[in-house]
């Protein structure tokens, strides 16, 4: 039988009864679902996710612990097990085999997975309908500024979909225009698309 991965995001945030749940289905090795059935987790690789953090972010005042950049109060591994004990439960830590913390993002690699997916996705959409897109590398490096504000995978679609898109439907609805190549680039504090026309 395939291993399955359960994903569970912001496990934090989640109201202590529904930790509490699943914590006991770590426990008993299967979750009960809604009609009664259970559910074995046996082979399944279950990924908790948490924001070991958001209590250092989120403190105000003169008096806080932790240094406030973002970095759970203490050093080593030995203080975020203890951070996520205090914020999740020892009985949830109990079920715990691994505590990975976060990698500092590269700035390198967050820039190539944007241009070889998401833009690179976007330009193909394009391409289908018979324009050719190309994103400059100021456009990368102003998504790469708006890094504070999004966390996901679909919170980096949204921010595309918001503020590249709308600017290249125009070009996509009329074949007529001729607008065959367009480049999109930030340049003077706004995103410009410059259209190469057909010859």
């Amino acid at each position: 039988m395939p291993w399955c991965v359960l994903l569970c995001e912001n496990v934090h945030a989640a109201h202590p009864k529904v930790r509490e749940v699943f914590t006991r289905a770590l426990d008993q090795g299967f979750i009960v679902e809604s009609r009664g059935k259970k559910i074995y987790l046996s082979d399944t690789v279950v990924l908790l996710t948490a924001d070991l953090c958001a209590a250092d972010r989120s403190a105000l005042g003169f008096l806080r612990t932790g240094s406030g950049t973002g970095a759970p109060s203490g050093a080593g591994a030995g203080a975020e097990e203890k951070d996520l004990a205090t914020r999740l439960g020892p009985e949830l830590m109990a079920q715990v085999d691994l505590v990975c913390s976060l990698v500092p993002d590269s700035g390198q690699a967050r820039a190539r997975w944007l241009e070889q997916h998401l833009l690179a996705t976007l330009g193909e959409r394009c391409r289908r309908r018979g324009v050719e897109v190309d994103f400059d590398r100021s456009l990368v490096a102003w998504l790469l500024e708006q890094r504070e504000t999004v966390t996901t995978t679909r919170d980096w679609e949204r921010l595309v979909d918001r503020h590249v898109s709308p600017l290249l439907i125009p070009h996509l609805e009329d074949p007529g225009r001729g607008d065959r190549r367009l480049t999109v680039r930030w340049e003077a504090g706004e995103i410009r698309v410059e259209v190469e026309r057909e010859t």
